[in-house]
């Protein structure tokens, strides 16, 4: 658990699924609605983060955890609490733990016509890696492979690209 002045990150318990998706529901054209946040989420390798304000969740994560890295599959922050910084707290909450934990890297993969989301991530040292091609098949759209790596993990002779 993190805590910052009065926002504080923690792990997202089913209490919270209902919250989580209201936020959703702002945040993205294509929305998760309560089953699929409970059907990710009770999956053995999914994990997701809330930030609180107040008693009140105003951001979430959702990410998978794999071997040696971790794959982030919903990022959102109420848009009354947008542009404060909380979208980096979060995230760099889940790059603390890829660190501590000996994790290889992090993925997101981003729509195409996400800009707002491509500079976010961006700004937090994510770098776009690849392009999957229709991606989303259902609106025909690509998506962009954006990736942090953990340094400390790669030796100085070999390549930055994992």
């Amino acid at each position: 658990m993190i805590c910052k002045k009065d926002l504080k990150i923690r792990w997202m318990v089913k209490s919270d699924f209902y919250d989580v998706v209201h936020i959703d529901s702002l945040s993205y054209s294509f929305f998760w609605d309560y089953k699929k946040i409970f059907s990710i989420m009770t999956k053995n390798n999914s994990l997701g983060l809330v930030a609180e304000k107040n008693g009140i969740i105003i951001a979430y994560l959702i990410y998978e955890s794999k071997m040696k890295s971790f794959s982030c599959s919903r990022l959102a922050v109420h848009p009354d609490h947008r542009r404060k910084g909380i979208g980096s707290d979060i995230l760099n909450s889940i790059i603390f733990r890829m660190k501590k934990n000996k994790i290889n890297k992090i993925d997101f993969l981003i729509n195409e016509y996400n800009l707002e989301a491509q500079l976010f991530l961006k700004y937090n040292e994510f770098k776009a890696i690849d392009i999957i091609k229709n991606k989303y098949s259902d609106v025909k759209e690509d998506a962009y492979l954006m990736r942090i790596v953990n340094y400390e993990l790669i030796p100085a002779h070999h390549s930055t690209h994992v």
